[in-house]
């Protein structure tokens, strides 16, 4: 089956009989040297993230269309940085708690990245009401970008999002 490539910043995604992969691009340079999958971990950890709803968040953003406090979850490689970084809204009714693309959040942090998930208003850990990536949602993600770009370990200028399926709602508003 042909594979279909598709360009986006200093990397290039590859999908190919469903099987995803992120590569560097060969005509630009590489943003950071690639790390190991070992060295992956929340902040000030040297341990391997997990997904579920037994992880705690590394922050709480305030949402400013309901005011209600949505859990953030941050990836990042080793070191000071900073680094550019990559906010995944999920799709449908998803959660970032329980984001099932892991091993995406992964490549995203091996290529020297900072990988942010959240959970919307109504959804995984947080309260409010669900919005279906309306105006509330999409406030949220606002606020997560603002956020984000304030890290002092992000490169402020690089800060991207990426949505799954239904997520483009709540991430183009």
């Amino acid at each position: 089956q042909k594979e279909s490539w598709s360009r986006f910043g200093d990397f290039r995604s590859n999908v190919s009989n469903g099987v995803y992969r992120m590569e560097s691009a060969p005509l630009t340079k590489r943003i950071a040297s690639p790390v190991s999958a070992k060295d992956i971990g929340p902040i000030g950890e040297g341990i391997k993230r997990k997904v579920g709803r037994d992880i705690e968040p590394d922050y709480m953003v305030k949402n400013p269309e309901s005011g209600v406090y949505m859990p953030i979850y941050v990836d990042k490689p080793p070191g000071k940085g900073p680094f550019p970084a990559v906010i995944f809204v999920p799709g449908g009714t998803g959660t970032g708690s329980e984001t099932p693309g892991a091993k995406i959040l992964k490549e995203v942090v091996i290529r020297g990245m900072v990988a942010v998930r959240i959970d919307l208003d109504g959804r995984g850990k947080a309260v409010g009401t669900e919005d279906f990536g309306g105006k509330i949602h999409q406030a949220g993600v606002s606020a997560v970008i603002e956020h984000t770009a304030k890290l002092s370990f992000v490169k402020k200028s690089y800060v991207g999002v990426v949505s799954m399926s239904y997520g483009v709602t709540a991430a183009t508003g």
